[in-house]
């Protein structure tokens, strides 16, 4: 995660009588001809009793090397190719420290009545100092500095170890305590990234602990004993890739990441921001934020990408796209001919299909045999030729008959309605083998014979048979 703070200062550093371009230039070193120099900061005189801060943060060895505390700021001086990168590696620094409780300044000085602030006797060894602001701000807002000692003139050659340097700063005079805060979510190509969430809370120092919210982060700094209370708990960049606080009083306050951009890596990592100086923005020409007045908080927070198997690239550019994130697409071969479809093709004109034939003849509906059922004394009952319900029968046992299916091509058959029966009732009479039969004649009757099975084409119809006596 690369954590930025960028402001949109700068500073113009002046070096006896040459105007310096602001890009570190001492080539190889030799022996420095001296030990000792000296840097003043010039600004207006209504600052008078603002205190800056010398901060000892490298040196030239082979090139500028930042100490060990700062190595791990994400900040690379060898990548400083003009003024705006030295602006920016100086605000990034100056938030490291606030971080991070980084190292109290080698030196203090005060603005004096003519609005100049001096660095006697300072260590001339090649070294690289980063000057800041250490006071309030409710007066004036000092942009920080990077400098080197000795400076190399690129003009004249010569080593310089008496500087003077013209501060860029902002008067904060009858200003509200106020400010803004804008946090821009990028990739690494610097393409901004929407739908990021982050969570939004502020630092609030305690001397009671029965003042804390429950549920919170705790700590404790230099200042004292705090907490940091929840502001929002779902925050989301816009289709620029930022998030927007304006009027927003002075504090500390800090985002966290709780969800990333779709195709890219979560980075919990707080940002920290240090709200201490009058601020406003304003939407430029293509909707995006930027500073209006003042000196609002400006943040650059970094995602990386997932990996990808199909080599394809969230941030903007991608070499092999493809659908199924968890399996490669191989690239198709340029290299293959298809055959070309011969122009002369001749189709027959004279192909005959076959009519259907008209002389199918379909077999007819099947009759079914007529059914002579036993005489007997018992009253004359007509069974329609229909399917039974299901019907218990004591001691009987039937069987297993399978169907065949008939599918009968082109017939269409009559629907036949059959009349509802109502079928009597059969239950044991507790006498043998015997049962009580119960017609809807109201006559009881005994069946004492067995059972008539008849088979006929593809049905079984079973039926009682023998006789039955009227029971008195």
């Amino acid at each position: 995660m690369k954590n930025h703070f960028l402001n949109k200062l700068s500073s113009v550093i002046i070096v006896m009588i040459c105007v310096l371009s602001g890009v570190l230039s001492v080539p190889q070193p030799v022996k420095a001809l001296q030990d000792t120099g000296n840097i003043n900061i010039q600004m207006a005189p209504f600052a008078e009793g603002t205190e800056l801060g010398l901060y000892d943060i490298g040196r030239y060895i082979s090139g500028f090397e930042l100490d060990a505390f700062f190595k791990e700021s994400g900040v690379d001086l060898r990548n400083a190719k003009n003024a705006s990168d030295l602006v920016e590696a100086a605000n990034a620094l100056l938030k490291y420290i606030e971080d991070f409780e980084g190292p109290e300044p080698v030196a203090r000085a005060r603005v004096d009545s003519t609005g100049t602030a001096k660095f006697m006797g300072v260590n001339a060894d090649y070294k690289l100092y980063l000057i800041a602001q250490t006071s309030d701000k409710n007066t004036i807002a000092i942009s920080p500095m990077i400098v080197e000692m000795p400076y190399y003139t690129k003009i004249s050659g010569e080593y310089l170890y008496n500087m003077k340097i013209q501060a860029k700063y902002f008067d904060t005079r009858g200003k509200d305590k106020l400010s803004a805060i804008v946090l821009d979510k990028i990739c690494p190509k610097g393409n901004p990234l929407r739908n990021a969430m982050f969570t939004f809370e502020q630092k609030m120092y305690y001397t009671n602990e029965r003042t804390i919210p429950d549920e919170v982060e705790t700590g404790e700094d230099k200042h004292g004993k705090f907490y940091w209370k929840r502001l929002s708990k779902s925050m989301a960049t816009n289709e620029n890739g930022q998030i927007v606080i304006e009027d927003l009083p002075f504090g500390v306050y800090r985002f966290r990441e709780y969800r990333a951009p779709t195709g890219f890596l979560l980075d919990t990592t707080p940002i920290i921001a240090h709200v201490d100086t009058y601020g406003t923005v304003k939407i430029n020409e293509d909707g995006v934020y930027v500073i209006d007045e003042g000196v609002p908080e400006m943040l650059i927070f970094e995602n990386q990408p997932k990996p990808d198997p199909c080599n394809s690239d969230p941030c903007g550019q991608s070499s092999t796209p493809c659908s199924n994130p968890c399996e490669s697409k191989p690239s198709s071969p340029s290299d293959i001919s298809y055959p070309s479809v011969p122009s002369d093709i001749s189709y027959p004109s004279d192909i005959s299909y076959p009519s259907y034939p008209s002389d199918i003849s379909f077999p007819s509906f099947p009759s079914y045999p007529d059914i002579s059922y036993p005489s007997s004394s018992e009253p004359d009952i007509s069974y329609p030729d229909i399917s039974y319900p299901d019907v218990s029968y004591p001691d009987i046992s039937y069987p297993d008959v399978s169907y065949p299916d008939v599918s009968y091509p082109g017939v269409s058959y009559p629907s036949v309605s059959y009349p509802s029966v109502s079928y009597p009732q059969i239950v044991p009479n507790g006498k043998g083998n015997s049962v009580v039969y119960t017609g809807d004649d109201a006559g009881r009757y005994i069946l004492t014979s067995g059972i008539v099975i008849v088979s006929f084409s593809s049905a079984i119809v079973l039926v009682f048979a023998g006789r039955k006596k009227k029971k008195q």
